[in-house]
């Protein structure tokens, strides 16, 4: 059997991205030769294969070996945990929407509008597109997030970051990184030519492309940034979200212009959250923290946005680029670049 190597991913920026300088990547099965060269040769794949099948008949989307144990991602997105001795499953946990979630509104307004009534806004989703910078390729990471005593699995899915303790056995912190509904090039073409009224936007929405009127495009993106902001003890992430609107034809200006910059504390005190209802512990939680304050702690630690995660492209070629689409000058956002 041939062993499947572990590879490191370093971030650039060490004081932001603390949880994840030092990540174990997975091997993601979207290549269908991989898949099947790994069917032959992997025993971590045999094991999350064996470990799958004991629940049910959907396939395996990626993996991760731990030694005494493989997780695996399945097309169910359930989080499997199985035993790499006796094979047996410890862990199935479906990918459900963090209570704490926060969907910023132009994204909720879509998404209520063409969400089925069966399906929860903010669940996990994956699919052979993937995501800006090709995160969810690999969509499943191990390593000191939250903690530098205890292990966290960070899966990248499509537009979300999801952070699931073992210790806690829950998803404890989630995000959209990637909260856009643009067209852009020939698809932008196709469906304006199909369209009974174009809008007077440059650019317009790829999720309304069903209705007789084109609707404006937005781009939203979403930056983390992790440590003791506060020096209380504690671990603290810091997001900074980025919201923008297509500018209109007569704008001699191309691409678009921000509406609006969000910033939201989160944190993780487990002596406060052990006065708080079970179930409770171990989740990130978010804090009534001004943006004042959380501007001022990304401005001490010289912490701009491009060095907030997600910052470098894993698509082939750009391994040592930042990730085009949250770095793009058609944002027309100087700090974008910076």
């Amino acid at each position: 059997m041939k062993k499947i190597i572990v590879i490191f991913i370093f971030a650039l920026n060490c004081n932001a991205t603390l949880a994840f300088e030092n990540l174990n990547k997975g091997i993601g099965l979207s290549d269908e030769t991989l898949e099947i060269e790994l069917f032959r040769t992997s025993l971590p794949y045999a094991i999350a294969r064996q470990g799958q099948r004991s629940i049910n008949t959907s396939s395996i989307q990626a993996y991760i070996d731990l030694g005494d144990s493989v997780y695996s991602l399945s097309s169910k997105l359930d989080l499997i945990q199985t035993k790499s001795t006796d094979r047996v499953v410890q862990g199935n946990w479906p990918l459900t929407r963090w209570p704490h979630l926060n969907i910023p509104a132009e994204y909720l307004q879509t998404k209520k509008y063409f969400t089925p009534k069966s399906e929860v806004v903010g669940d996990a989703s994956y699919n052979q597109w993937g995501s800006i910078g090709c995160l969810s390729n690999v969509p499943l990471r191990y390593g000191n997030v939250l903690s530098t005593t205890e292990s966290d699995i960070v899966l990248t899915l499509n537009a979300q970051i999801f952070i699931f303790s073992p210790t806690y056995k829950r998803v404890v912190f989630e995000e959209y990184f990637d909260h856009s509904d643009w067209l852009y090039g020939d698809d932008a073409n196709e469906v304006r030519a199909g369209i009974r009224v174009d809008s007077q936007d440059q650019y317009i929405s790829g999720l309304y492309t069903g209705l007789p009127a084109a609707r404006t495009g937005y781009r939203g993106y979403s930056k983390l940034f992790i440590d003791d902001y506060d020096k209380d003890g504690n671990i603290d992430i810091l997001v900074w979200r980025k919201i923008y609107r297509s500018n209109n034809k007569s704008n001699t200006v191309k691409g678009f212009t921000l509406i609006r910059n969000e910033w939201q504390h989160f944190e993780r005190d487990l002596v406060a959250q052990a006065a708080l209802p079970a179930g409770v512990t171990g989740d990130v939680l978010p804090q009534p923290t001004d943006a004042a304050t959380i501007q001022t702690w990304l401005s001490e630690n010289q912490l701009t946005w491009s060095k907030g995660y997600p910052d470098l492209s894993e698509c082939t070629g750009q391994e040592t680029q930042l990730i085009p689409e949250m770095h793009d000058l058609l944002l027309n956002d100087p700090e974008v670049l910076q």
